[in-house]
């Protein structure tokens, strides 16, 4: 037996124990964005977008008839103010922009998801009044 085998079975066991890198909803080979750049870099947001891409699957398919056009749009209109009011600035600042508007838009989602009805957000959608951390 080669001596570096012990040695390369144990690595390889030690590399299967790490925890997976966080795999955003969108393919971080094709990013374009500085707002992208930094979900994909970043943990605890490609977590985060991957669980509000789930939230949002969800509560297309149980919102109540003639809602999911409102979803839709108002996902729309999200998505538009965190790339606007996320892509200034260092990284790190757009790491915590992000972190506030993934959170609130979670917590708008998670009712409805549920199949709690009502819109997700009272009022209409989000033009970037996210909170900030």
């Amino acid at each position: 037996m080669h001596p570096l085998t012990p040695l390369a079975a144990t690595v390889g066991l030690l590399l299967a124990a790490l925890p997976a890198r966080a795999q955003p909803s969108f393919n971080c080979g094709d990013v374009r964005t500085a707002v992208e750049k930094t979900i994909c870099s970043v943990d605890r947001l490609g977590d985060l977008d991957r669980r509000l891409a789930e939230l949002y699957a969800r509560a297309r398919v149980v919102s109540p008839q003639g809602m999911g056009g409102d979803l839709v749009s108002e996902q729309r209109a999200w998505a538009a103010a965190r790339n606007r009011d996320c892509s200034p600035g260092t990284e790190r600042a757009r790491s915590a922009c992000l972190l506030g508007f993934y959170t609130q838009r979670i917590e708008e989602l998670e009712p409805l998801a549920a199949g709690g009805g009502g819109a997700g957000l009272p009022g209409g959608a989000n033009t970037g009044s996210a909170k900030r951390p």
